[in-house]
C-alpha cells in the first residue's frame, strides 16, 4: 500500500469521524466533549492487551506508558507533559504529530467552536482513572498553527 493511498483511507476516516462529532456538538454544544471520554479506549485495550495498563504505578508513570505507547504505534509523533498544582493537581500535555488533528481541523472549519475529543486524552484519563482510582477531565484542548495539540487534564483526589 503506498503512502498517498494511505493518507487518503486517514483523511476520510477522520472526515467521517469529525462528521459524527460535528452531529453531536449540534446536539449537545460543548457538553458533548464529556460523553466523548471513551472514544479509542477499546482499540488501545485490544491492541495493547492491558500490559501497559498493570505497568502504571503512579500518575507519571502512566503518562510515560501512554506516550510510549502512542509514539511505538505511530499515533503520534512526540509528546511531553508536565504536572502542576493549581486548584487540583493538573498535567499539561504537549502532542506533536497526532493522527487525528486532521480530524480536530475540519470540525472546527465546520463550525465547532473548540477541538471537541481527543482519543490520546481518553487513553491518558483512562490509564490514570483505573491504574490510580482517580477522577478525570479534559479541561482544554487547543490546536496551535494546525500541527501541535495542547491538553489540560485535571486529577481530582480526595478531598480537593
Amino acid at each position: 500500500m503506498n503512502n498517498t493511498f494511505l493518507q487518503k483511507q486517514i483523511n476520510y476516516l477522520n472526515d467521517i469521524l469529525a462528521d459524527t462529532l460535528k452531529s453531536f456538538w449540534d446536539e449537545r454544544g460543548r457538553g458533548a466533549r464529556y460523553r466523548t471520554t471513551l472514544i479509542g479506549i477499546d482499540r488501545y485495550i485490544k491492541l495493547n492487551e492491558n500490559s501497559f495498563i498493570h505497568k502504571s504505578e503512579n500518575c507519571l508513570t502512566a503518562m510515560q506508558n501512554v506516550k510510549t505507547y502512542l509514539e511505538g504505534h505511530g499515533i503520534i509523533l512526540s509528546m511531553s507533559y508536565n504536572q502542576r498544582q493549581d486548584f487540583s493537581e493538573v498535567l499539561d500535555v504537549e502532542i506533536h504529530g497526532c493522527l487525528h488533528l486532521g480530524m480536530e481541523s475540519k470540525l472546527l472549519e465546520n463550525g465547532v467552536e473548540e477541538p471537541l475529543a481527543c482519543p490520546c486524552a481518553n487513553l491518558i484519563m483512562y490509564l490514570i482513572e483505573q491504574t490510580q482510582g482517580l477522577t478525570t477531565e479534559l479541561a482544554d484542548i487547543k490546536i496551535i498553527n494546525g500541527e501541535v495539540c495542547k491538553l489540560c487534564i485535571v486529577i481530582f483526589r480526595p478531598n480537593d
